[in-house]
């Protein structure tokens, strides 16, 4: 994915097995990557439903890794691991911004 006005560039894997799924996101991002490490490899798929607070996708985005607020890495990877254990559509999101 094209991360948007930093320049970097991400990839990103989620593949379902069982009541898991297998997480994996490559990035040119030193944040990113430090993110992806303390997030680890496998998440859950009851954990992938809780709030936002609770989440452990962004739980893992704290002070330390120190990922950007407008980072849109991590609301892709939950969406990636959500279409993986069937709970949405395969459809990419956009967002347009419009003049006024």
């Amino acid at each position: 994915m094209d991360v948007g006005n930093c320049g970097f560039k991400a990839k990103i894997r989620a593949k379902a097995r069982g009541s898991k799924i297998e997480v994996k996101t490559i990035s040119s991002c030193d944040k990113i990557r430090k993110w992806s490490e303390k997030l680890g490899r496998e998440l859950e798929v009851r954990e992938i439903t809780l709030p936002v607070n609770e989440n452990p996708i962004y739980h893992a985005a704290n002070r330390e890794s120190n990922v950007c607020p407008p980072c849109p890495v991590l609301s892709a990877l939950l969406l990636a691991v959500w279409v993986e254990a069937g709970y949405a559509l395969r459809k990419p999101p956009q967002v347009i911004f419009e003049s006024e």
